[in-house]
């Protein structure tokens, strides 16, 4: 242990910054009830100045979020048996959360030497005030606060196990003498209660396992039987009886290792003032009467009541055909736990669970329709967030659409350049505006039109009064077939060759060989009928149009592509290097 060091250290502790004292609801709490010397402390500071003290070891420590949660739930109870519950668990809560930190389990917590207990007492004092000044029910207040005192000192966890291992009883005490510059005092007994709470020691004898708990510097408290309460309570289990009870004691200033101890119990009070500087001078009355001492006429359901009611909160938050639940409902109920009315400690075995078929629908109805809203609920928020996403990112103005819309679609720029009028259009609905004048021209209807060049079957010749043939003689029946021819494009312009071909293939397979050869006659092209004077199948000819290989292999020579008298020219055999369009 390291109790010869621990008063040094605990009083070097800085106290620094502003105390974060947990606050909840106003109206849940009347701060008019008064309070007792020791809570009214939880102001006080140094007398140099600076924060309470109190209230900034409990932050420190990494307490402050658990007294916040506790002082929220009380406020959130809206019965008498739910507060009970509500704060005996807090108490059960502090108590192992202390020796958790203590013992080296919760270095999350804080930044104050583990070895300190203070946090602890001060803790206590703000839950115990927040309990103290609660509302709702006035007349619970007394039960509530003794329900959690005895919960956050380890009277509640107190827990030998059965056999012949060696099971040894502890008590420390609070932190006492605080008045003035004494409100950063520790208490060496109770760090080292809460050092020893649970470990196992070996010893020549075997192991033997320590349960510890903290007594306070009040004598009310011991008046009212808190000694035999803790000690009677383990002493009355048989079977895990404690073999040894001692207690853990501060010796005098300036004579560290040595204690006095009486020769002789004489059950005095000598006068030193406790904790709520109450002074007593004479012998120590009888303990109060202990609840646990009286009797019930049906103990058996005082215990069944407490075990229904701790099955009830497990159970809740399982589904039937969870498996489990069972484990969890044995691991809870098999702990011995006292009951709310403090008569007897209840604990439960052999646990086992069991639902009728018309509660089972009933409750896999009602969860089905829960696993449907919850979907529901879930697919309303992601539309609300791809909405927000849209809205707020990307259809803010045209260039984050059209950036939007390039990252969906990265293949495609050309197409995305061709989109930005409808792009813009777009950006400006979402955003309930015009289209903006540097974009209006893109718009598709706003957009000049392209010129239309019908396909050549469905043009329409004006009406010539008489046609002119290559003989210049007049020809009136190669009017209405020579205007056709007519209209194309013009064929001495090299770069109409290529499409006069393929309209003469088009015409071709159609059946109309006659418009065909016109139309390579007018562009120059040889005759794309084979050795017999008919035209190949486009199958054979592959490709768009018939001029793309049928295979993967390129084409050797000039292969089957088309002559062009008038195009530049190329050496007899070599590669044709013009881009035609269709591959090759």
């Amino acid at each position: 242990m390291r109790l010869t060091a621990l008063l040094p250290l605990l009083a070097a502790v800085p106290l620094f910054a502003f105390p974060a004292v947990a606050t909840a609801a106003p109206g849940c709490f009347d701060a008019g009830v008064p309070l007792t010397v020791e809570e009214q402390r939880l102001t006080a500071s140094l007398p140099a100045g600076g924060p309470a003290a109190g209230p900034e070891l409990v932050r420190l420590a990494g307490f402050d979020p658990l007294v916040a949660e506790v002082k929220h739930d009380l406020c959130a109870a809206r019965t008498p048996r739910r507060a009970e519950r509500l704060v005996t668990q807090a108490g059960d809560r502090l108590w192992r959360t202390a020796v958790d930190r203590a013992q080296g389990r919760r270095p999350d917590l804080g930044t104050l030497d583990r070895f300190d207990d203070r946090p602890l007492y001060w803790a206590r004092l703000q839950l115990s005030s927040a309990i103290r000044q609660w509302k709702p029910f006035p007349s619970q207040r007394d039960s509530l606060l003794s329900a959690f005192d005895r919960g956050s000192r380890g009277l509640d966890d107190v827990r030998f196990p059965p056999g012949k291992t060696r099971r040894v009883m502890v008590s420390g005490f609070d932190p006492f003498q605080l008045d003035g510059a004494g409100i950063t005092i520790s208490n060496p007994a109770g760090a080292s209660a809460l050092q020893l709470d649970g470990r196992v020691l070996d010893t020549p004898s075997g192991p033997a396992v320590v349960q510890a708990v903290s007594f306070p510097v009040v004598w009310g408290y011991f008046d009212q039987g808190i000694v035999e309460a803790a000690y009677g309570t383990a002493l009355r289990d048989r079977a895990r009886r404690p073999d040894v009870v001692l207690t853990i004691s501060q010796g005098r200033p300036g004579r560290p290792g040595r204690f006095d101890v009486e020769r002789w119990a004489g059950a005095w009070r000598g006068g030193f003032p406790d904790n709520n500087n109450a002074s007593v001078t004479g012998g120590v009355p009888p303990a109060a009467e202990l609840r646990l001492d009286r009797g019930h006429a049906d103990p058996a359901a005082i215990a069944t009541a407490a075990i229904v009611e701790r099955a009830r909160e497990i159970s809740q938050s399982h589904h039937p055909d969870d498996d489990a639940v069972v484990h969890a409902l044995a691991a809870s109920l098999g702990r011995p736990a006292v009951t709310p009315d403090r008569l007897l400690q209840a604990w439960a075995t052999d646990v086992k669970t069991q639902i009728g078929q018309h509660h089972r629908e009933h409750l896999n109805a009602l969860a089905t329709l829960r696993r449907q809203q919850q979907l529901q609920e879930q697919r309303i928020a992601n539309q609300r967030v791809v909405r927000a996403y849209l809205g707020d990112e990307v259809l803010t103005d045209v260039g984050s659409t059209v950036v939007w819309w390039l990252a969906r679609n990265e293949e495609e720029v050309r197409e995305t350049v061709d989109l930005i009028g409808t792009l813009a259009r777009l950006s400006a609905a979402a955003n309930n505006q015009e289209v903006d004048e540097l974009f209006r021209h893109l718009v598709p209807e706003n957009a000049a039109p392209r010129p239309a060049v019908p396909p050549p079957s469905f043009f329409t010749p004006p009406e010539p009064a008489f046609f002119v043939d290559a003989a210049g003689e007049v020809n009136p029946a190669a009017a209405d077939r020579g205007t056709k021819v007519d209209l194309l494009p013009d064929p001495d312009d090299a770069q109409n060759s290529l499409f006069g071909h393929q309209l003469a293939d088009l015409a071709e397979r159609h059946g109309h060989s006659d418009l065909a050869q016109e139309y390579r006659e007018r562009y120059r092209t040889v005759d794309a009928t084979g050795p017999s004077g008919s035209a190949a199948p486009p199958e054979e000819q592959g490709g768009f149009f018939g001029h793309e290989p049928p295979s993967a292999e390129p084409p050797t020579g000039n292969g089957g592509a088309p002559s062009y008298p008038d195009a530049p020219d190329r050496e007899a055999g070599s590669e044709d290097r013009r881009d035609w369009g269709a591959g090759g």
